[in-house]
């Protein structure tokens, strides 16, 4: 509930918005919680990918997804703290925040502002889930504190740099090697390039016998028309070219995303 003259400061009035109390975990005390059962972090990363999916078909974007605006209700999601949101009406006005550094693209600033703000912040949360769910130690071994889940900026900054995606790359599963490496790709694209993770996790599609499913075309059209882009815009490390993205290995996130799955997507 909108409220013009919600809070009075020095005498002067000002609006505030007035929204039901949430009572739920944060994404980062869930996943402390539930750190080695992999089932129910896949669960999670499933519906993160609904979520998403569902702000992207409204043209919405939350401006600052990271742990503590993410809470896990009833083993689903509900976000909180929408001053930074992007809805249409407000195409071409200017964000007053830029997110948590350790969740946002490095290059991000306040003219970047439209439905696409949230493209990285959503691999970022999804990949940690992920790669949290492989391997649960990940957690111990890049400490704790500095408010962050698995990753910190400066992977983001100098991605083939990071000890942290370093390790990820060399883990025994190679479905995990595969997803790191095409998040390191990503890191080399500007904001407003990053493809939105449903976009890139098909809605639906058949399993071959192996339970992977055939790759997803789009990302190969994507790459050809990007791949010449992205080291131009390398983020300060004009001496390393950028990583191509395998567009016939992506197609494992699929593992993660049941398309049939009995869980409606709930409101958020």
């Amino acid at each position: 509930k909108f409220l013009a003259n919600g809070i009075k400061i020095r005498g002067q009035l000002y609006p505030i918005v007035k929204m039901e109390w949430v009572k739920g975990e944060s994404l980062d005390t869930y996943i402390e919680k539930h750190l080695g059962d992999s089932k129910a972090l896949l669960e999670l990363a499933q519906r993160w990918v609904r979520m998403i999916t569902a702000l992207e078909h409204a043209s919405i974007a939350h401006g600052d997804l990271q742990h503590g605006n993410v809470l896990v209700v009833d083993g689903d999601f509900k976000l909180i703290d929408y001053d930074g949101m992007f809805v249409p009406a407000l195409a071409g006005q200017k964000s007053h925040e830029t997110g948590h550094r350790n969740y946002q693209h490095p290059q991000r600033t306040a003219s970047d502002y439209g439905s696409h703000l949230d493209h990285f912040s959503a691999w970022v949360i999804y990949v940690a889930l992920a790669a949290l769910s492989a391997e649960p130690k990940l957690r111990t071994r890049v400490g704790t504190g500095d408010e962050f889940l698995l990753f910190r900026e400066d992977d983001f900054r100098q991605p083939y740099a990071s000890s942290t995606l370093d390790y990820l790359t060399q883990q025994a599963d190679p479905n995990l090697q595969i997803l790191t490496t095409e998040f390191q790709s990503l890191l080399y694209l500007p904001l407003e390039q990053i493809p939105p993770l449903q976009g890139y996790i098909p809605a639906s599609s058949s399993q071959s016998a192996q339970g992977v499913v055939s790759s997803a075309d789009w990302i190969k059209d994507y790459i050809q028309h990007q791949e010449a882009r992205a080291t131009s815009n390398s983020m300060g490390t004009n001496d390393q070219p950028a990583a191509s993205i395998t567009a016939d290995s992506s197609a494992w996130v699929l593992d993660f995303i049941e398309p049939n799955d009995p869980q409606p997507l709930r409101r958020f």
